[in-house]
């Protein structure tokens, strides 16, 4: 597993997972760490650049801008292989809009991307993945039982060594659980809200060693109004202003591959 070292890091450290292509929750991301005291190179995304929002390309140049450490899922894994080959793709499809949208450089970039970041905190060591670190849901869906932790930690272990808690992408909600003496922090969307009738979404603060779960308060008009401009479907406007998330057939599939 391809991993990147940060060592020990002083001050605060943010992760935070699926911007979802929403370039206004970025922006007020930037804000939070400003206002926090947390350095860019501390801040850790979890995966889930793109998605349904209306600024893949602009979200990927930011992240990639400001050089903090950036995890791929499998949206970035497919978008670096290359623009799709054949396959009609749905109208407003949000990958296919991606797909238009990232120029070759970024793919590169997202080609090179680590499976995990490394650090050491009040000396509790951590690691941050995409995925769930690569083990998924019997089901496919975005929750997650305790013997599926278990599994995703059996294989971390193995690949980075002993761990206290780790910083996981690739959930639909953002929990914080402890399994086995090892935490784990799932850090849900920072650009979705996670369908609980309020347009905050989270982000994740690890401070003094203990990490803690915080809502994000952004631009939610300027984020749908960029959605409505670019076409994209209005069941996924409607999740971003609070609703439940669209169903499962809404998410890019092997059509999109």
């Amino acid at each position: 597993m391809k991993a990147v070292q940060l060592g020990e890091i002083e001050g605060p450290v943010m992760a935070f997972g699926s911007p979802a292509s929403n370039l206004q929750a970025v922006m007020a991301l930037l804000g939070e760490a400003a206002r926090r005291g947390v350095k860019r190179g501390a801040m850790i995304c979890t995966g889930g650049l793109i998605g349904p929002c209306g600024d893949p390309g602009a979200v990927v140049s930011m992240l990639r801008t400001l050089g903090g450490p950036v995890l791929p899922s499998e949206a970035e894994r497919r978008l670096a292989a290359g623009p799709r080959r054949g396959g009609a793709l749905a109208e407003r499809d949000w990958y296919r809009l991606a797909d238009d949208r990232i120029p070759q450089g970024d793919r590169v970039w997202m080609a090179g991307l680590p499976e995990a970041v490394l650090f050491t905190r009040k000396g509790k060591r951590f690691a941050a993945v995409a995925d769930r670190g690569g083990v998924a849901a019997p089901d496919g869906g975005p929750d997650v039982s305790d013997d599926v932790l278990r599994m995703a930690l059996e294989r971390l272990g193995g690949d980075l060594g002993p761990l206290d808690a780790v910083l996981a992408g690739g959930s639909g909600h953002a929990f914080r659980r402890v399994v086995d003496g090892v935490e784990w922090i799932g850090t849900g969307s920072a650009g979705l809200p996670p369908g609980d009738g309020r347009m905050q979404t989270r982000f994740v603060l690890v401070n003094s060693g203990i990490a803690r779960l915080h809502r994000l308060d952004y631009d939610v008009a300027g984020a749908l109004a960029k959605m409505q401009q670019v076409g994209l479907d209005r069941r996924w406007q409607d999740a971003l202003a609070g609703a439940p998330a669209p169903a499962r057939e809404l998410l890019p599939g092997p059509r999109a591959a």
